[in-house]
């Protein structure tokens, strides 16, 4: 009787223990679709967050993703993400970039500025990272400086729209 106890015993472990592992995948498949609303992503973000079993590449990941996912709606705890990215990752230039863009959303162009500075060093050919910080310094009135990320970006992709738009501002 003890044999067949115990036998039943380790097949309902099992079962939870692969039971656990499919509910973990499903997780991660959720967390990573780009079409599922943000609030079950920010959930499963969260959930595997929660987890031991991520490494820190995977947890950097998990982090970057709930943090877009809840950007839109949710800024502050965005902001707390990313923050958390940089805290792990000093040089992560979409940490850095995305972060920026917030506070640029946000009206701060003064608190923007010294994050894409910061990723323009690390990364100073990202077309889009320089025209955020050229957006930054627009707002901060630094039209010059401005004016020379535009012809900066313009050189590179002559009909990009948003550095036309702000050469044209920042004459």
């Amino acid at each position: 009787m003890n044999k067949i106890r115990l036998l039943s015993i380790l097949t309902f472990v099992a079962a939870a223990s692969i039971y656990s592992a499919n509910y973990f995948n499903s997780k991660g498949q959720l967390c990573f679709d780009r079409d599922a609303p943000w609030d079950q992503v920010a959930e499963a973000c969260s959930y595997l967050l929660e987890r031991d079993r991520l490494s820190t590449d995977e947890r950097t990941d998990v982090l970057f993703r709930r943090a877009f996912a809840v950007k839109p709606h949710h800024p502050e705890r965005a902001k707390a993400d990313y923050n958390s990215l940089l805290e792990e990752d000093l040089e992560s230039v979409g940490a850095l970039n995305n972060l920026g863009n917030i506070y640029l959303e946000q009206d701060t162009p003064e608190l923007a500025l010294p994050l894409f500075e910061r990723a323009l060093a690390i990364d100073p050919t990202a077309v889009h990272r320089r025209r955020n910080h050229a957006q930054a310094l627009y707002d901060l009135e630094r039209y010059d400086e401005a004016l020379s990320d535009a012809d900066n970006i313009l050189s590179v992709e002559p009909d990009h729209l948003d550095a036309l738009w702000l050469r044209a501002r920042s004459l």
